[in-house]
């Protein structure tokens, strides 16, 4: 099937087979309500269990857990950024690049998770439905700042990306990282809010991905205090013919520096 399919067409596939793939790895052994070691691997560690330099990290232990939520959550809204290296890059090396940029995106996300996880002794202590209150009014608030604004704006700009050598692998990884870094400037008090719940962090992962990836679905606007209602995807998938709807607006994300690949 993917032989019969363009080259974007068949980015859009593998990104939500893998995506799809990555939430069937975290439900398997678990339900949705489970607690909030799903969200950074397993057992969360005790105060007294932390040494001095800190908490090991294994590829199979809490990190590998962040990774793959973030995954699961955030490679959809890649699809646009992969189609643009893929239409900017050498044929032999379009997938070495798609990668690359990938797991540049990743980083900035796994110094989260390495954060969140140092902390997450003090995090299972305080869960609260007071604190998950507090947490989520501060999200409410973060989501009206200029700040967060302009995290978004940012993370619609693109490096420019060589064609050749060493320099393309350059580019394309610093693409990944900085576009990495604005996302989780824009987003780590939504992926924090979950954390807070007594209970259902996984269901409440799974209901804010559809907000995270709606705001970047969004066009530019000014860095000013306001309250953006940034629900395009919730719009597109409870209208009739959603999968088609949200598929064209993928591919006409109102980014500037698309405008040359609009469908």
């Amino acid at each position: 099937m993917i032989r019969q399919l363009n080259g974007r067409h068949a980015i859009s596939v593998a990104v939500f087979f893998i995506s799809g793939f990555c939430w069937a790895a975290l439900l398997w052994p678990h339900s949705p309500t489970d607690s909030m070691s799903i969200c950074l691997g397993t057992t969360y560690k005790s105060n007294t269990a932390l040494s001095s330099t800190g908490p090991a990290l294994t590829p199979s232990g809490p990190l590998a857990g962040w990774i793959l939520m973030v995954a699961a959550m955030m490679l959809p809204k890649l699809i646009p950024h992969l189609e643009l290296i893929y239409a900017r890059s050498l044929k032999r090396r379009r997938v070495e690049l798609m990668v690359l940029f990938t797991m540049g995106y990743l980083c900035p996300w796994a110094g989260l998770g390495w954060v969140l996880y140092y902390f997450s002794p003090l995090l299972s202590g305080f869960q609260s439905v007071s604190l998950a209150v507090l947490f989520g009014i501060v999200a409410l608030v973060w989501q009206c700042t200029p700040w967060k604004q302009y995290c978004l704006n940012k993370s619609h700009h693109h490096p420019a990306i060589p064609t050749f050598g060493p320099a393309a692998s350059r580019e394309t990884l610093y693409y990944g990282l900085s576009h990495g870094g604005w996302c989780v400037g824009s987003g780590w008090v939504l992926m924090l809010f979950p954390l807070t719940l007594p209970a259902g962090h996984l269901l409440a992962m799974a209901l804010l991905t559809p907000v995270m990836i709606s705001e970047h679905m969004t066009a530019v606007r000014p860095a000013r205090w306001q309250w953006p209602l940034r629900l395009k995807l919730w719009k597109i998938l409870t209208k009739k013919g959603s999968t088609r709807a949200l598929m064209t607006s993928i591919k006409t994300l109102k980014a500037p520096w698309l405008g040359p690949f609009k469908t």
